[in-house]
This record gives C-alpha cells, sequence and structure tokens, in this order.
C-alpha cells in the first residue's frame, strides 16, 4: 500500500483542499506542516520550488506530486474511481476539486 505525506505551509490555502480529500476518502497521509520561518531553506528541495507538493512511496517506486489540482486529480483517480458504490464520498470529492 502507497504511502502519502502531504507537504505544505501551517496554513489551510491550497493544502487544506488536499486534506479534506484524503480525509474524506479515508484514506491515511501524513501532513506535514513547514512553517513560513523554515520556507527559505526548504524551497529549493521542492519541485518547481513551490507548495503544496505530495510524496508518494510505494515500496521501491518514489516519486513527488506538485500543484493541487495534479494531486486531487490523482487522487480522485487512485482512490476514488476504485469505490464507485460510495456515492455520497464520490460526491464529496467531486465538489471539492471542482
Amino acid at each position: 500500500m502507497a504511502q502519502y505525506k502531504l507537504n505544505y505551509f501551517n496554513a489551510r490555502g491550497r493544502g487544506e483542499v488536499i486534506r479534506l480529500l484524503f480525509v474524506v476518502s479515508s484514506q491515511p497521509f501524513q501532513d506535514f506542516r513547514i512553517s513560513f520561518d523554515n520556507w527559505p531553506t526548504l524551497k529549493s528541495q521542492t519541485p518547481f520550488g513551490h507548495l503544496p507538493y505530495l510524496e508518494v512511496n510505494e515500496g521501491k517506486n518514489s516519486f513527488k506530486l506538485s500543484e493541487s489540482l495534479t494531486i486531487g486529480k490523482d487522487h480522485y483517480e487512485i482512490h476514488i474511481k476504485l469505490r464507485e458504490r460510495e456515492k455520497t464520498k464520490l460526491f464529496l470529492i467531486y465538489c471539492i476539486i471542482s
């Protein structure tokens, strides 16, 4: 099973939508919150130099997804389409990413 780590500021903003997607779909994830004071030193380690980004670890395969809409669509494709019979959750996810 894949492990997920969401990296975003200790604020709502664009990261909050992704947090909501994980919670609504009951998918465990690590919510790593970056303080604004630490951001200048971490910026060079992020894809494209901005947040949010999602680290995905699937055993031998590890990668980073950047851009909140990309992360949201990836989450929808992987986790929600597999459970389409859960129409209420599917509707909530669709509303969040729309």
